[in-house]
């Protein structure tokens, strides 16, 4: 003769957490297309991830290195912890090569100061330098040869 087990006290899985991560992915992603730091800063403070990828694939700092926008840039990496060598999961880049690529020197200097490897490596191999010289964005080659040391620089330090 079998027993009967008790019965356990189940319950559904809260969807709260994953409604309050999307929200918050959703109002980064808008503050941070926006060019808007101060926005940026407050959907950090509510809670947004710096480092979360937004539903395209690309991290909040690629976007903002994309799209030249160097405060926002601050922002995530001071304010946020966005790592600024991290590599896009959607195409394996990093927001300096991104920058480099798109021709925004500031914004490459300023991921630079806020410490990115001027000589990292996307998941294909190619250098921030690279991209830089292949689109021809001679503002971009100076801020990455100065920042490696290279001597190629002859500029001021």
């Amino acid at each position: 003769r079998r027993r009967a087990l008790p019965l356990l006290e189940c319950s559904e899985p809260s969807l709260e957490p994953i409604k309050f991560m999307a929200e918050h992915v959703a109002e980064l992603q808008g503050a941070v297309l926006s060019g808007d730091g101060d926005a940026v800063r407050a959907a950090l403070a509510r809670g947004a991830d710096a480092n979360a990828p937004f539903a395209d694939g690309s991290l909040p700092l690629y976007a903002a290195a994309k799209y030249g926008f160097a405060g926002v840039c601050v922002a995530l990496v001071r304010d946020g912890g966005a790592q600024p060598d991290a590599l896009s999961p959607k195409l394996g880049a990093s927001a300096l090569a991104v920058a480099a690529w798109k021709g925004r020197a500031a914004v490459a200097g300023c991921l630079i100061e806020l410490l990115a490897d001027p000589n990292g490596q996307s998941r294909a191999g190619s250098t921030a330098l690279y991209m830089a010289a292949k689109f021809g964005h001679a503002e971009v080659i100076r801020e990455l040869l100065r920042a490696s040391g290279h001597p190629a620089y002859a500029g001021p330090g």
